[in-house]
């Protein structure tokens, strides 16, 4: 967020006017800065969200991925729910709920991805777990997301 921050401002003093022009004059790495600068693009409700710690470029680029997935509208529905009813979470916690994930005080969901591997990690109490079994639709939402990331995914586009 820093880096795009920089860039906007170099853009408001024409300092420069496109991102490979800022990263010729400043030595930045031209990937990331776009990166970067499509990340600080996110809806504000959303970013709010990780406001005093640091956004790695993973997770801004998680974050990308879950908007293209289920749309900026409910992206940013699922972010004011969560203004709503502020807690402390972990930023797997943000990230499910923002994807649409439910929320579940009795079951964890971590969701990783390789180039060519996806992995979930799912911790319940048996007791509970006709309780929290998750529908077709919301294991497809987190597996399109972490597709749209997929390195593999790229190499395609190319």
């Amino acid at each position: 967020m820093e880096r795009a921050s920089q860039f906007a401002n170099g853009l408001a003093s024409n300092l420069w006017s496109t991102v490979a022009e800022a990263a010729t004059i400043t030595g930045w790495d031209r990937p990331k800065l776009a990166r970067a600068v499509a990340i600080s693009k996110l809806p504000s409700k959303v970013l709010s969200l990780f406001d005093g710690s640091f956004m790695s470029l993973e997770v801004g680029e998680t974050l990308i991925g879950i908007q293209r997935t289920i749309g900026k509208e409910k992206l940013i529905r699922n972010a004011r729910s969560l203004h709503d009813r502020p807690k402390r979470r972990t930023t797997d916690e943000l990230l499910n709920a923002l994807a649409g994930a439910r929320d579940y005080s009795d079951m964890s969901l971590k969701i990783r991805a390789t180039p060519t591997r996806i992995s979930f990690e799912m911790t319940f109490d048996v007791e509970n777990a006709e309780q929290l079994l998750l529908d077709e639709d919301e294991v497809k939402g987190h597996i399109q997301a972490i597709l749209m990331l997929s390195p593999q995914r790229e190499k395609r586009k190319k």
